[in-house]
């Protein structure tokens, strides 16, 4: 059994933190556990937490609407004959420093998805990526093994437009036996924009609040082609809602499902 978190300020000697000088700001540190379980009612044996990575350019926000899309971890445990398993971790990174931008406010002007690897329960880990080529934002990504094949699932938010306010769902896969991420699978063909809601705005002031907090995945399969079903909960704004008097329509953010057999 394993868990994973995320701490607050990296320690301050972290080089990847400019040797501490913005440790309390944007530094975070990505950690596992590792725990054995005992049997109910008694309580897991848990080991001590081990550091996956110390991220230098966490992300808080999201620049064209400020969305704040905090970076968080999500693993998961593939098991492999060779090695008894690999743990995949993905999450959302900066690609630029914010500190680099006198005005930016925190606001992340380019997110991707980024992903570790590890063989030996969290003991080292590969560093590697999974969306990372473009100007858009990539963010709130998720893991999950389909057991019954063997494939491990990625699924994550990206935008699509210029202004980087409208996004789609997306998903990459990777092989059984392997790290290597593969293409990019478009999951939903309509856009989402979360800013137009107004209920976010209201919530939540200039700064922007929330993003549909957040998305999960599930898998399961028969182990045959075509058999495997990945089931994907997002928010997206697909019907309009009703606001305020004298009433006006505006798309909300509602929970959907999405399926993708494979």
């Amino acid at each position: 059994m394993t868990i994973t978190y995320i701490t607050g300020a990296a320690p301050s000697s972290a080089p990847q933190c400019n040797g501490g000088t913005r440790a309390e700001a944007t530094c975070r540190d990505l950690k596992i556990v590792v725990c054995t379980p005992s049997g109910a009612p008694s309580a897991p044996s848990c080991g001590a937490p081990k550091l996956i990575v110390t991220e230098p350019n966490a992300v808080f926000h999201l620049s064209g609407n400020q969305y704040a899309i905090p970076t968080l971890v999500a693993h998961t445990n593939r098991p492999d004959g060779s090695t008894g398993q690999t743990t995949f971790a993905v999450w959302t990174r900066c690609k630029t420093d914010v500190y680099a931008f006198a005005y930016s406010g925190l606001n992340c002007p380019d997110a991707d998805v980024v992903m570790a690897a590890s063989t030996d329960l969290g003991n080292t880990w590969t560093l590697g990526t999974v969306d990372t080529t473009n100007f858009f934002h990539q963010f709130h990504p998720d893991v999950e093994v389909d057991a019954s094949t063997g494939i491990t699932n990625i699924a994550y938010h990206s935008m699509v437009n210029s202004f980087n306010n409208y996004d789609v769902l997306m998903l990459r896969q990777i092989p059984p036996g392997t790290t290597m991420v593969g293409p990019a699978i478009r999951v939903t063909s309509v856009g989402s924009s979360a800013s137009s809601d107004p209920h976010l705005a209201i919530a939540t002031g200039s700064t922007g609040g929330i993003y549909g907090e957040y998305i999960g995945i599930s898998a399961k399969g028969t182990g045959a082609p075509g058999g495997s079903h990945l089931y994907i909960g997002h928010a997206k704004d697909m019907r309009y809602g009703t606001y305020g008097q004298p009433p006006v329509n505006a798309p909300e953010l509602n929970n959907h499902v999405s399926r993708v057999d494979y």
